[in-house]
This record gives C-alpha cells, structure tokens and sequence, in this order.
C-alpha cells in the first residue's frame, strides 16, 4: 500500500490558513476559564491543545484566533475558586500573562463583592484592558439570598437604605465600578440574578410595580435582569470614577 504522505499546511496562504484555523479553534459558547459545572459550558475540545503543541508557529497562528474571537467566562460562585483560577497554569496565573492580555470577551461571574474580587479579579481585568486586548466585558451578580436586604419583599422602584448606603461606599463595589467605567472598554454590561440584594433594585428595569421585584421577574420568567450600570455611577460612584464614553 502506498504510504500516506503528509500535507505541508503552512505552504498555504496566510489567509487560508486562518480561514482553516477559525473552523477549528473558534467555539459557539462561552470557553470557561476554569470548568465549572455553575458556568453551564464545557471545556474546550481536547484537540485543541494537540493543536496548540504541534510546533511553535502553529501556536502562534491559532492562538491569536482562538483568543482574540471567542469568549471566556470566568465563574467566582464560591471563595474557592478564585485560588482555582489563578492556580499555576491557570489563565489568571502568572504564567498566562502573555495568553489573557489578548483575550478580547470576557464575560465574569460572581456572588460577593469581596476583597478578593477587589486585589486579585480587579487588578488581574484591568491589565487585560490597559496593557491587553480586552474591549468587552460582562459581569454578572449570581444569586444573592444572604446578607442584605434581598428582592423578596421590595418593590423594583426599592430607594436606598441604610444598608445600601454601607454597601456602595464599600471599596470592592467602588472597585466594579472603575472596571466598566473604564473608556478603554467597548462594550461593558452588567446584570444580576432573579434572587439578588434590594440595593440593585432602582437601578434594573420594573416589570410590574404591583408586586415585589422577585414575584415580578418570576411571573415574567426571567432569570437574569440587566442592570444600569452608569446610572450606578452617576449617582453611586466615586467622584474619581471616569464614565465611558459611549
């Protein structure tokens, strides 16, 4: 039988090559950083780190795509995993400094406004902006039952209390602001859960102001509620935050 004889892929054009690469590398959903099952996405597929390993301009040639034009979800639901994600060889370690500065989507995922989101997420994103390639970012506030005051009672239009006030002049909340205030970002968005604390109420959309801001978004059957992020700032922010410019 006559021997299989191998394909020189990179005497093709450059255009074609990547026109290759794309149908390769580039993924449908979310890639998340570190898998989680709360992310509701899979790990990438296995081959595509034999791609990445077959020889250095390989690497190069798909990595720049494969960065640049997907999407990367980071989920903080628990304590634990923001030590999982910056663990060695992690994208948010120091070894993936060169890989996450051209990351260009990132959509993160969270449930406290910590001091660990504020001196290890926070520093980490704004690098990825100033010295990187990141231009669209999506944060997310997962379920929040404890602590303050929840959206089981309120109505959307809930003002500020006493407890909002302790919150938003709280240095991690002040710290989200800044990340998508800042006017390097293209895009910027900002949601929370169906279950979330009464301080985001005046700030999303009302839905029926007849009844609380939870019984309204369960009849309507949304999970998730876009927040005003910039109206935050406006009226919540620190008066060194920059808005951005639309």
């Amino acid at each position: 039988m006559p021997q299989p004889r191998g394909f020189r892929f990179f005497d093709l054009p450059a255009e074609l090559r990547a026109d290759i690469l794309e149908q390769l590398v580039l993924v449908p959903q979310d890639v998340p950083v570190h898998a989680r099952a709360e992310t509701s996405t899979e790990s990438p597929p296995a081959a595509l780190l034999d791609l990445f390993l077959a020889c250095t301009q390989m690497y190069q040639e798909a990595s720049a795509i494969f960065y640049a034009r997907n999407r990367f979800l980071v989920n903080l639901g628990s304590r634990r995993m923001f030590s999982d994600i910056t663990a060695e060889g992690q994208l948010f370690s120091p070894e993936g400094l060169d890989a996450r500065r051209r990351v260009r989507a990132l959509r993160l995922r969270l449930r406290r406004l910590s001091g660990d989101f504020e001196k290890v997420i926070a520093p980490i994103v704004s690098d990825m902006i100033l010295c990187g390639s990141l231009r669209s970012l999506e944060i997310g506030i997962l379920t929040q039952s404890s602590g303050l005051k929840a959206n089981t009672s309120c109505r959307s239009s809930y003002g500020r209390g006493l407890e909002a006030d302790s919150l938003v002049t709280t240095s991690p909340f002040q710290t989200l602001l800044r990340l998508l205030a800042d006017p390097d970002l293209e895009e910027a968005g900002l949601w929370v859960a169906q279950i979330h604390w009464s301080v985001w109420c005046p700030f999303h959309e009302t839905y029926d102001g007849n009844h609380s801001c939870l019984a309204s978004l369960r009849r309507e059957g949304i999970e998730q509620v876009s927040v005003d992020w910039e109206k935050i700032v406006r009226e919540l922010g620190d008066v060194n935050i920059i808005a951005r410019k639309r």
